[in-house]
């Protein structure tokens, strides 16, 4: 993720356990955040520098996107649990036509 620097920091991805005491995998949907899901884990908005990502199709192939756009990010959140931290990929509702059921969020790098 970014800092607010401009640097770069690396966190944990997500739960890969169900005994963790975070949400258990890697992704969240925008409306789990505006319905306070997330209140718990005190969410903190982050820019992620992802050149490309992969995802699985409805096959169950991993598929791997072309580049993103100079200039765009995609949108994370920081979980967090006293000194843990744990950061998770923003998710939208997938398009008619996504191959995958799970669409990350894109959006422009704000600059500091």
């Amino acid at each position: 993720m970014y800092t607010r620097s401009g640097g770069i920091r690396l966190l944990a991805w997500g739960e890969p356990r169900r005994q963790g005491v975070f949400p258990h995998g890697g992704w969240t949907r925008l409306d789990t955040l505006y319905a306070g899901d997330w209140d718990y884990w005190f969410p903190i908005p982050v820019q992620l520098p992802i050149h490309s990502y992969m995802y699985r199709d409805h096959r169950g192939r991993g598929q791997w996107t072309d580049p993103l756009i100079k200039g765009h990010v995609l949108q994370g959140l920081v979980a967090r649990d006293g000194p843990q931290r744990r950061v998770y990929v923003v998710t939208l509702p997938p398009s008619e036509d996504a191959e995958s059921p799970l669409q990350p969020r894109v959006v422009i790098r704000l600059s500091r």
